[in-house]
């Protein structure tokens, strides 16, 4: 069997899996370490009823743009399983991808409800129970210099790591995702460039 992994950020409309959505779902596919797909979908989310304004503040979009986005949630879910049926049997329990990001948890969450919004029970035949999370990982090699840093957000983390970061991408799906990566190669999750 391969070593199949999915690194992947989001971003939302709020911070409560249950009642927000997703907007933006940059992901890469890694199939022994070798990329074999990548797609950054912008799209509009499945509601906006619950909606956080700071969520969409922070992604430099008004709130009709966010809903005009010519991609449905749909659209892009279809585009999505579309890439995951090219790469997984989910008929075939033990192959699956093991799932990445920066604090990855929460991308996790909004990803399951994802499936779920779009009437998809079958989140657990693509992925892999337990993920790898960038942030867990870089605290093990930043333990030393912890203390000395204001915070530990993606780009504060990225940067002290030699990433040089540009605030004004922060926040975009395929941005952060690339930082995601480079702290993934620094822990040998992906091979270095």
């Amino acid at each position: 069997m391969k070593y199949k992994l999915f690194t992947f950020d989001l971003e939302t409309t709020g911070v409560i899996p249950s009642k927000n959505h997703i907007w933006q779902l940059a992901y890469r596919m890694y199939v022994n370490k070798e990329l074999v797909e990548e797609n950054n979908l912008k799209f509009a989310p499945v509601s906006l009823d619950d909606h956080n304004p700071k969520a969409i503040e922070m992604s430099g979009l008004e709130l009709e743009e966010m809903a005009a986005l010519p991609i449905s949630a749909a659209q892009a879910f279809a585009e999505l399983k579309a890439d995951l049926d090219h790469y997984v049997d989910p008929y075939n329990k033990n192959d699956k991808f093991i799932i990445a990001g920066y604090n990855v948890h929460f991308d996790e969450a909004f990803l399951r409800a994802f499936f779920n919004h779009m009437g998809n029970k079958w989140y657990g035949a693509y992925f892999w129970s337990g993920r790898i999370c960038a942030l867990t990982l870089a605290q093990v090699i930043l333990k030393e210099s912890r203390h000395l840093m204001p915070n530990f957000q993606l780009s504060t983390v990225a940067a002290r790591l030699g990433f040089d970061v540009d605030e004004s991408k922060a926040h975009d799906g395929l941005y952060d995702l690339t930082m995601t990566e480079h702290i993934l190669r620094k822990t040998s999750v992906l091979p270095k460039l």
